[in-house]
């Protein structure tokens, strides 16, 4: 059994503020990091991982795919629906992860968007709360970041843009105006909870078959990694709470990837304290008991894939890699 675990943001992002954001020692990660064979990987950010891992492109239908959607043969883009905080120059989007969006306000606000922009071919389908969906007739937001990347930083409100880009600016300012008055938002504000006055479109595409199976099984709560997984023919299956869980749930064989991205909404926030915290967690309950199956012999190999916003690293480590002790550990913050 060779199991791979993802962590996107496992090395704070802000290289200015590395230092203050040191986490401490971590013996087990620290193990697998310097007695593994290394390698870089210059692909950036976990959506552009997962995608060049199954060879293949546009995330929003296969994410569409694992939320119970039918894709077909239109284009889709994600919509996610999102609270702009508005500087004179700038815009900070904040996303779901910071505030919450009741079934019941997501199906109105995505119903409104539908009543004013149907007749030009474009529906919203809100199949999660936090999480909607986009078909147009003509493509748009090919290039444009995810949420998840974009969440937290200023972006600029003048992008200077042509074309398909102009024309994702151009529907996007128009949901804003939409959204910004709506009954729904209004009693949010009554209620100091931050109104959703807009929606990020990302991720557009038309469904391509993946022909790569680079995994068996996925575990994860991530819908584009489930959505590869299933166009794929891999299993999806859920998250365990730890590590030792998932070594007795766990097959003998076969290449199985486990997705740990507990660190991705901290980091994308600035939050070094909370980003430690769940650190220490995958140490506890991911990094430690792997380590521990490693060294005796219940699975064959540990593949950490250490991925950040423009590029990361993957450590393969194997039973007999943990005997090099001269491969000394150092703290994860000199892995920058």
């Amino acid at each position: 059994m060779n199991v791979h675990l993802a962590v996107p943001d496992l090395i704070w992002p802000d290289r200015d503020s590395r230092a203050a954001a040191d986490p401490g020692r971590f013996a087990a990660l620290e193990t697998l990091l310097a007695r593994g064979r290394r390698s870089s990987s210059a692909v950036g950010g976990f959506e552009r991982w997962l995608l060049a891992a199954w060879q293949t492109t546009g995330p929003a239908p296969h994410a569409l795919v694992a939320d119970g959607g039918a894709p077909g043969d239109g284009w889709w883009l994600r919509a996610d629906p999102c609270s702009l905080r508005l500087n004179r120059e700038t815009v900070v989007p904040l996303d779901a992860a910071m505030f919450e969006l009741p079934r019941t306000e997501a199906d109105a606000l995505a119903g409104h968007l539908n009543a004013h922009l149907a007749d030009r071919g474009l529906a919203f389908h809100a199949l999660q709360p936090e999480r909607w969906y986009l078909r147009a007739e003509s493509p748009l937001g090919r290039d444009a970041p995810p949420l998840a990347v974009a969440r937290g930083k200023p972006v600029d409100v003048h992008p200077g843009a042509g074309g398909e880009e102009a024309h994702r600016h151009a529907l996007a300012n128009e949901i804003q105006m939409l959204l910004h008055d709506h009954p729904v938002n209004e009693a949010r504000e009554r209620r100091g909870d931050p109104p959703v006055n807009a929606v990020w479109l990302w991720g557009g595409g038309r469904l391509e078959r993946t022909t790569a199976r680079p995994f068996k099984r996925v575990r994860t709560a991530d819908p584009l990694a489930a959505g590869l997984a299933l166009g794929s023919g891999a299993a999806v299956l859920p998250l365990p709470e730890s590590g030792e869980r998932w070594l007795r749930a766990a097959g003998n064989e076969g290449v199985e990837l486990v997705v740990l991205d507990a660190l991705r909404t901290p980091a994308a926030y600035g939050d070094a304290a909370t980003w430690a915290e769940r650190l220490a967690a995958l140490e506890r309950d991911w990094f430690a008991p792997l380590a521990g199956a490693l060294r005796q012999g219940r699975i064959g190999m540990v593949t950490l894939h250490a991925i950040g916003a423009t590029g990361g690293f993957d450590i393969e480590t194997t039973r007999q890699d943990l005997r090099y002790f001269w491969r000394r550990s150092r703290p994860l913050a000199s892995y920058g």
